[in-house]
């Protein structure tokens, strides 16, 4: 999986759909945050950092830490321990286009 393509599109905000839910991709100096767009109200709900393993992120959110990835078509996925048990869990966040 090439990111570099989908992450180099952060250079602007970007707009993402999870569990019916829109979220703002805001880039920044370091990666970018995921902000929760409810209306007018706006929560971060993670930070994201790129890593020195390329194609890879590190995601600290609200109740969860994990890693961050996009696929080829632009979507990003978090996979991070249930803190309930041995799996993993895994979020896509899905890009609007």
């Amino acid at each position: 999986v090439n990111v570099d393509v989908p992450y180099a599109k952060m250079e602007k905000k970007s707009f993402y759909a999870y569990g019916g839910r829109k979220y703002v991709f805001a880039p920044d100096k370091t990666g970018f945050s995921i902000i929760y767009q409810n209306g007018s109200t706006q929560t971060r709900v993670a930070k994201v950092r790129k890593t020195n393993a390329k194609d890879h992120f590190l995601v600290t959110g609200t109740g969860f830490s994990g890693i961050g990835y996009f696929d080829e078509g632009g979507n990003f996925y978090i996979e991070y321990p249930d803190p309930l048990g041995d799996n993993m869990i895994v979020r896509k966040y899905e890009l609007v286009q």
